[in-house]
């Protein structure tokens, strides 16, 4: 239940940064559905079954709220014992970055 808590909290914040790209209303469908469709090709949803990706690819999933492995990785430190703290932890910090980013984009447009 933890680390859905941090998914949410990163995947809001994922959320907002896109928002604050949209300058009209026009602009929502693909801003967001190609946004969030990048993200996951990123993040490896849709890439999770090649078996040798370069490490570049691997690198830009860590940034991403859609990464398959991060949840793997969350699976593996509840089943170690080492708890939910680190991934949770990670996810916050991306989440705020990212809704950090989006607040100062949406002040500089409605300032």
């Amino acid at each position: 239940m933890l680390a859905l808590v941090g998914t949410v909290v990163a995947s809001s914040g994922f959320g907002v940064m896109l928002a604050s790209l949209i300058k009209s209303t026009r602009q929502g469908g693909p801003v967001l559905g190609g946004g969030l469709s990048v993200a996951g090709m990123l993040g490896g949803l849709f890439t999770q079954a090649v078996p040798s990706m370069p490490a570049a690819f691997n690198k830009m999933a860590l940034a991403l709220p859609q990464a398959g492995d991060e949840e793997l990785e969350r699976v593996d430190c509840r089943t170690a014992g080492n708890g939910h703290a680190r991934a949770i932890r990670s996810d916050a910090r991306l989440g705020a970055v990212c809704f950090a980013i989006g607040v100062l984009v949406f002040r500089r447009r409605f300032a």
